[in-house]
């Protein structure tokens, strides 16, 4: 059977990590991902991660798959920008944080 196409977030859909889950997309409407189901549908860990794919990315133990991507941000008016990989691991240690833990592919 082929797996189902996994939903693909970027990072800045991300409102919120708690220990029960994350919470992305619109504030008025957001959506969740249950830390507990993920482990349910692994048996282990929440997903999977790589920090050194092109971009960087987490892939949730959801159904369908959701795949939060992280790219390189430039900021308006600066020539700062925020490198994808820093994004990743801080993200990945917020997670960790809060009991999430990721296979690494990378």
């Amino acid at each position: 059977m082929k797996e189902a196409t996994p939903r693909i977030l970027t990072d800045d859909a991300i409102l919120e990590i708690t220990d029960s889950g994350i919470r992305f997309g619109d504030p008025a409407s957001p959506e969740w991902i249950d830390f507990d189901d993920c482990r349910s549908a692994s048996g282990r860990g929440v997903g999977e991660r790589d920090a050194y794919a092109d971009p960087p990315y987490i892939r949730m133990y959801t159904t369908p798959a959701t795949v939060i991507q992280f790219h390189r941000v430039r900021f308006p008016r600066c020539l700062w920008t925020k490198d994808a990989r820093q994004r990743f691991t801080e993200f990945h240690k917020t997670m960790e944080k809060h009991g999430a833990y990721t296979l690494d592919l990378g």
